[in-house]
């Protein structure tokens, strides 16, 4: 079960994130509940400059021994999650070589899978937050095709 997670996570990031970019904007009368925003995350994503991509596909192979983690920030998040999409379409239909190119980019960016799904999640409850994050890294992940 795990290995099925660990080789269907870039995929779904990459669904999860582009599906949030298409939500329809809210009518301008409809009030939207505030939700509790993960920390680092911008008040206004609209205002961020494009993501810069790594080189992910050079990132050295991890230490499973050393794997350390640190809080996301929005911009690791946003990177991590653009690059992940950008390894699951180059490596699609080959799971050990999306495995190995996700685990690359998670230890590269201090975090683990659950981080990355979790901060997606609290950014996804305000359908505001969803539409310009999801939009900033789907932007970010065409450019890698």
């Amino acid at each position: 079960m795990a290995l099925q997670f660990r080789t269907l996570l870039p995929m779904a990031l990459a669904f999860a994130l582009v599906g949030g970019c298409k939500a329809p904007a809210p009518a301008e009368d409809t009030q939207i509940e505030t939700v509790p925003i993960p920390s680092g995350a911008p008040q206004e994503i609209d205002e961020l400059d494009a993501i810069v991509l790594g080189a992910w596909a050079d990132y050295p192979r991890p230490n499973e021994s050393e794997w350390p983690t640190e809080p996301l920030s929005f911009r690791r998040w946003a990177t991590a999650s653009a690059e992940l999409a950008c390894a699951g379409r180059a490596f699609l239909g080959d799971p050990h070589k999306q495995r190995a190119a996700s685990d690359r980019i998670l230890h590269h960016h201090h975090t683990n899978a659950q981080e990355v799904m979790e901060f997606g999640i609290r950014l996804n409850e305000d359908p505001r937050r969803a539409q310009s994050s999801g939009g900033l890294v789907a932007e970010a992940a065409e450019r890698c095709r």
